[in-house]
């Protein structure tokens, strides 16, 4: 008889022979004694003891590769059933590719429309990246956009366009300050400088350094006016653009990566008190890249109206915007099934919207006057002056009047239309 049969029994026959309380107890008590009672009993050590983190660690481990096991395949299926609607079917939905990879698990919504990005950008279920704690949001985001000029990793901080909808103080006063900047407009003397350089074939490099001083020096502090040199313009034209092939090129992410740290550094040392070091270091990062970029855009295309020109595809200063999705939502039927909670990041591809509509809102925003990109008017007005300044020169040159100056200072190679 077993230890616990044998207790049992003395127990129930105690109880029903009507022994008092004490004695029936006792008795049980002696019988732990009895040899049934000092039968060995196999008990497994590891179901007493706590795991140890390794252990625990393996455990984790073998459920995200069962995880991965039954995921993957449903991931690539439905990511294949997704390019076919999209290529073969034509069906105007976003493309979504979702691949559940064990250590870098990719979700990403692809959406062209410019009627859905403009619907998607305010869902309420849809906000900017800096909506999530950025070491909550993928790993790969966190690396691609480290070496752009929109993260500083070091410091963890995010340009204002990353900021979420709820719009702090903080966010109130950095915006407040942007606009009343470019508020202030440039100066004619930039205009025909760039221009000149521009008809002498300058470099890349010479017309960059010009730009970002013209733009930049506005949020430079009083002491720093000559602080934007050809070697801080240099640095920022390493940092990464708006594109994530851009970061798979062998290098250039950790050029990005290093270029963007030293540009943020610079930028604490010599804007303004107070102010943001993450804007500083879009803004000169932009002038030095994107915007110079549009410069020689307008150079091969001088007689194309603003408005025509830069909502072509190919011509756009940013091609996509992100956003990450707030709350399981299938984004009003977009999807075929749900989006995830700070998982999912979707890519607004604001340059194909620009070109389907012809609208700068597109070009510098997502669609709407809703916190539409500072810059816009600014870029606008700029390449306005700046092509009526080329065409004027262009015209003297063709008439052999260059005021004073001779027309072989000035090359007309790369004016289209001439």
């Amino acid at each position: 008889m077993s230890c616990t049969t044998l207790q049992s029994s003395l127990f129930d026959s105690q109880r029903d022979a009507g022994s008092d309380k004490e004695s029936w107890i006792e008795e049980d008590i002696r019988s732990y004694d009895s040899p049934a009672c000092r039968e060995p009993r196999f008990i497994d050590e590891k179901q007493l003891r706590k795991p140890s983190f390794q252990e625990q660690k393996e455990k984790s481990r073998n459920r995200r590769k069962m995880g991965v096991i039954i995921s993957l395949p449903l991931g690539i299926t439905r990511t294949l059933v997704g390019l076919v609607q999209r290529f073969v079917l034509r069906q105007n939905k976003p493309l979504r590719i979702d691949l559940p990879l064990p250590f870098i698990p990719i979700d990403v919504v692809l959406v062209s429309d410019a009627s859905q990005i403009v619907t998607i950008a305010r869902d309420p279920d849809v906000d900017r990246l800096h909506a999530h704690p950025t070491e909550k949001l993928p790993s790969w985001t966190q690396w691609y956009f480290s070496g752009t000029r929109y993260y500083n990793k070091v410091h963890g901080t995010w340009f204002l366009a990353f900021s979420p909808k709820t719009e702090s103080s903080q966010y109130d006063d950095r915006i407040k300050h942007y606009w009343d900047k470019l508020d202030q407009g440039f100066e004619e003397a930039y205009v025909k400088e760039i221009a000149g350089q521009v008809l002498r074939n300058d470099s890349e490099e010479q017309i960059a350094l010009t730009l970002t001083r013209m733009i930049n020096l506005r949020f430079m502090s009083e002491k720093s006016q000559d602080a934007i040199t050809p070697e801080v313009v240099g640095t920022a034209r390493e940092v990464l653009k708006s594109s994530l092939l851009d970061a798979l090129q062998p290098g250039h992410q950790r050029r990005g990566v290093a270029a963007q740290k030293s540009l943020h550094s610079f930028c604490q040392r010599h804007m303004e008190e107070g102010k943001n070091a993450s804007d500083a270091t879009h803004n000169i990062s932009s002038a030095s890249t994107i915007v110079v970029d549009a410069v020689m855009t307008l150079k091969k295309n001088i007689n194309t109206p603003i408005e025509h020109l830069f909502t072509r595809k190919a011509n756009c200063p940013t091609p996509s915007i992100p956003r990450v999705v707030t709350k399981a939502t299938t984004l009003n039927g977009l999807l075929s099934y749900p989006a995830k909670p700070g998982s999912t990041i979707l890519f607004l591809s604001i340059s194909s919207a620009a070109e389907q509509t012809s609208s700068l809102f597109f070009t510098l925003g997502s669609g709407s006057e809703y916190r539409v990109c500072a810059f816009k008017d600014f870029f606008y007005n700029f390449m306005t002056a700046l092509q009526a300044e080329l065409k004027a020169r262009r015209s003297e040159i063709r008439n052999g009047t260059q005021n004073g100056n001779t027309a072989v200072s000035y090359s007309v190679n790369g004016l289209k239309g001439y």
